[in-house]
């Protein structure tokens, strides 16, 4: 599972969008878990970029994907997957 996320003060790590916070629902408080990070390479342009996303997305037709009924971050990742194809990278 990978989910975004953003380092605040006092070293604490929140989801970068609210449609994550379901999946982080899942871990326990005080459990144990292993992660890996990476940082992106230009992070105000990938805040953009995810800004621009949600904006299409929020546009977007549900009924037009495979996934119309699975939950919102599953439409928003295939919708994400599919624009970066039609731009050309994949």
């Amino acid at each position: 599972m990978k989910i975004p996320m953003i380092k605040n003060v006092g070293g604490v790590f929140c989801p970068a969008d609210e449609m994550y916070l379901d999946k982080l629902k899942r871990f326990e408080n005080g459990g144990l878990y292993e992660m890996e990070f990476k940082k992106t390479n230009n992070p105000k342009l990938h805040r953009k970029l995810f800004a621009f996303f949600k904006f299409c997305f929020e546009h977007y037709s549900s009924e037009n994907s495979e996934v119309e009924c699975a939950d919102e971050a599953k439409q928003f990742n295939h919708f994400r997957k599919r624009l970066t194809i039609l731009a050309g990278f994949f």
